[in-house]
């Protein structure tokens, strides 16, 4: 466990127990490969066929432009929110910048957790966010159930810089 990542303790990664083989790795590079073919504008790829038609999408509130809605969704529709949104921003990109696979001890359910750094967005802003993407083990392989996605507010951001910035005179006032 990563000591700038205290949260983990109370979770089972798979790769320190005996469990430990190539499912993580399979898990993960399915989940990265989901962000591959968004960035590249690949909609009709086969990864797709790998996410479940009707799926959980949840987002918070201030997840802004990006939020595409909450509840069971069509995976059509958020692939269509995600072409209007390149189409709008060109350069935007969802950077997969770190992943952990946490799987049940039955190896039939795996959260991916994915640490996603989004560039290109409107006025040059980039966020950092969090995507859980929930896998469930079937008949025809792994498919895609859920996925959860967290991201920071762009005016909470600002509001974090500003206090970074001036608390370095001892002054915590919104910069």
């Amino acid at each position: 466990m990563s000591e700038s990542r205290p949260w983990l303790h109370d979770l089972v990664d798979i790769r320190q127990t005996e469990l430990a083989n190539d499912l993580p790795h399979e898990i993960e590079t399915l989940s990265r490969n989901v962000h591959s073919a968004l960035n590249s504008g690949h909609f009709d790829h086969n990864i797709f066929t790998r996410v479940a038609d009707h799926f959980e999408h949840v987002t918070p509130d201030f997840s802004g432009f990006t939020d595409v809605g909450r509840g069971v969704m069509l995976l059509q529709d958020i692939i269509n929110a995600r072409k209007k949104m390149t189409e709008a921003n060109p350069g935007y990109r969802s950077v997969v910048t770190d992943s952990h696979t946490y799987v049940d001890k039955n190896l039939q359910l795996a959260d991916v957790m994915l640490v996603i750094r989004h560039v290109g967005l409107p006025g040059g802003r980039e966020e950092d966010g969090v995507q859980i993407l929930r896998w469930r083990k079937g008949k025809g392989g792994w498919m895609c159930t859920r996925s959860t996605t967290m991201r920071c507010a762009p005016g909470l951001t600002d509001e974090v810089t500003g206090y970074e910035e001036s608390s370095s005179s001892g002054d915590f006032v919104k910069g």
